[in-house]
Formats: C-alpha cells, structure tokens, sequence
C-alpha cells in the first residue's frame, strides 16, 4: 500500500526536509538538524505537522457513557472545552493505543488516536459502540498543526483575535484564524455533520463551521512538555495556517519541526511513545501513567487493573540517565550480571548532552538510584534508575 501524504507534504518537500515513512505515512523526519530543531522549541519555538495522527468524532446521547466503557479516564464528568488524556485497555488491561479526548459539546467528543493505530481503534470503537452513538473517522479529511514553545502563545495572537488566555492547560475550543486569511482557501466541506448539529443545542453552529474550514479546534495541549497549542482544521486550510504561523513567529526565530525532534523532546520528559513503549503489552500500571485512571466507573481492562495493583510484584516503566554511550530501542539492560530487561525508547538528550532512556525493569530494581548497565554493542555503559522528566 502506498504511504498517505499530509495537506503539508508538498511544503515539506520543497523547503527540503528528510522525508521517511512512518506509521504509514510520509513525514518529515527533519529539516536541518535535528538539536537545532530540538533547542529552538525548548528555547522559543516550533512547528510541527501532526496530521498524520487520527481524528475520531463520537456523538449521540450516549457518548459520555459509551467513551466510558472504553476510557481509562472519565468522559462522562468531562466538561465542555475540556481535554483529557486516557487508555484503551483490553480485558487483560494491555493498552491498545493513548489518546487526548476533548469534549467539544453536549453530546460530542473529539477523539486523537496515533497514526499507526487508525484502523485498529476505529474498528475497537465501532465494534464496542452502545446506545444513541454515532462514530465518524475523519481523519483523512482533516490536519492538524503542534505549536510549542514558550513563545507559542506570542506568535498565535498574531493570527486570532480569540482571548487565548481562555485556553489554559488542556482546555480547547473552536478558534476563528481571522487575522490568518486562510478562509479564503477552503474547499468543499469535509464530511456530512448534519446529525451533530441535530444534536447539539449549543454548538452545533461551531461544528457546523469547523467542518466548513471557517473554525478551527484549537487545544493547549502537546507532546514536548512545553507550553503550546494543537491546532486542528479542514484540511484544505492547513497549509494556509502552517504558512501563516511561520511568518508570525519570524521575530521568535521559529522554525519547522521533525519527527527526530519531536521523540528527543517527548523522551526528555518521559512521554509513552505508542507502538515503541507499549505495544498491547503492557499495562497502564506497569508503563507508570496510572494517572490516566479514574476507576469512579466501570471500563474495560479495570478489574485487570485492580488485581495487579492488588498484587504489585509486576514490573514498572523507569527512566534511566546514562554515563556515556547512546541507548536505544531494543538494547539490553542488566544489573548483577544477569538481563533484566531491554530499553524501549532511548536517544541523546540535547539539554544534558547525555544518555537517556526508558525501559521496564523488575520492581526489585524500579528503585531511583538503582544502578544498572546498558548493553550498547558487546560494551556496558553505566547507568541509574532517575525520576522522570529527565528535563
């Protein structure tokens, strides 16, 4: 099967990014290098193109309670213009894939899947669904553009007269681009949303909009630990919104992202990375986001949880900061001389110029400061069990 595009790919190939694909689709991995790339959004600020990840709309009267069958988290008591972040567990508890849901009105929700995982969570969501719910994968007909950085909040009130303070930490709403002019170069709508407006007293208008390419969804929410907005939109508008941020944050020194960058910066503050971390192998507990549980209802893969935590001799997702070498997915790590387990994720961290990484570890040996070795081409590196973020 041939690799999807993004509504950026023709953008990334002219201004000469290293193209590669990735959950099947072409992306860019980097455009310079990938530390200059690293330091301008933990310095200023970066773009990134995120389109590739889904795009699930959930709506009907039974929404709430049907994400809750399904979520970690809890959907039903999630307020208007609020995100939150949740496993899909199976029966067993393994994660099936981590998402930002967002309820986006009284009946509806707007849900993120990772781009390897459309397909497999569209079919888990359907084949689960309850009651009054409808469920529409948009994810072709939309994009979806990361903004982070310190000065993210500067170079986006450039192109919105929306109060963006409204906006704090994982709070979303629909955003008009006035300032942008990028209305002007929407096509045709994306997809039918006559249902949703049927449904919706209060926002149906903004939905109605937000499918015609006149609004935009706009979170504060990323994947680097920095402040900064996730801006989805039709995607006949994305280029449009992806150019006009670049002019806006010239005075900040802004400059596009890749995905080399992206990991270094969600491995620096100890962020899953689905398919690499995890893998329908683990679960909630063992990979340490316990927080994305609220166990107030009753949903899949809960009783699991309960009766690990109940018994508490499973292994657990550690960070590790290393002396020297460069670790990285699949690399050995030991302790006494014996394996006892292998890094899931680990690179070169920009800001400590040193080793870092992740990996499931006994609970014996999931201690801070435990002193471990990492198995890097037939030499062991010395390292240690740290808290995370590692920045």
């Amino acid at each position: 099967m041939e690799p999807k595009k993004t509504p950026l790919y023709a953008w990334h190939v002219k201004n000469g990014a290293k193209m590669v694909e990735f959950a099947g689709y072409l992306m860019p991995v980097q455009y310079k290098s990938i530390i200059q790339e690293h330091r301008a959004v933990r310095e200023s600020v970066g773009l990134f193109d995120v389109s590739h990840m889904g795009d699930f709309i959930i709506y009907g009267r039974d929404a709430g309670n049907f994400l809750n069958k399904l979520c970690t988290n809890n959907f039903a008591t999630c307020e208007i213009g609020k995100c939150r972040y949740t496993h899909i567990l199976n029966e067993e508890g393994k994660i099936l894939d981590d998402m930002i849901g967002a309820r986006i009105g009284e009946f509806s929700y707007l849900f993120v899947p990772n781009a390897a995982t459309i397909e497999k969570m569209y079919r888990w969501f359907t084949q689960h669904r309850i009651g009054d719910v409808e469920i529409i994968n948009a994810s072709d007909a939309l994009g979806c553009i990361a903004l982070q950085g310190k000065n993210a909040p500067k170079v986006l009130a450039k192109l919105t007269n929306y109060p963006l303070e409204k906006l704090s930490f994982f709070k979303a709403d629909f955003v008009s681009m006035d300032r942008a002019k990028v209305h002007e170069r929407q096509e045709k709508p994306a997809f039918e949303w006559t249902k949703i407006a049927d449904l919706e007293k209060t926002h149906g208008q903004k939905i109605r909009d937000f499918a015609h390419g006149t609004l935009c969804f706009v979170s504060r929410t990323g994947y680097t630990g920095e402040d900064g907005f996730e801006i989805i939109s039709h995607a006949g508008i994305t280029a449009a919104i992806w150019e006009a941020l670049l002019d806006a944050g010239r005075e900040f020194g802004i400059i596009p992202v890749g995905l080399g960058a992206r990991d270094t910066l969600r491995l620096e503050k100890g962020f899953l990375l689905s398919g690499t971390d995890f893998h329908d192998d683990r679960t909630t507990i063992e990979a340490n986001a316990e927080f994305a549980v609220k166990y107030d209802h009753d949903f899949i893969g809960r009783k699991a949880l309960e009766q690990q935590k109940a018994n508490g001799n499973y292994e657990r997702l550690v960070g590790i900061l290393v002396s020297e070498g460069v670790p990285r997915h699949g690399h050995e790590i030991y302790a006494g001389g014996r394996r006892i387990g292998i890094v899931t994720s680990g690179t070169v961290s920009p800001v400590l110029n040193r080793g870092i990484a992740l990996g499931y570890l006994p609970k014996d040996f999931a201690v801070e400061g435990t002193e471990v070795q990492i198995k890097i081409r037939d030499k062991f590196y010395p390292g240690k069990v740290v808290k995370m973020p590692f920045v």
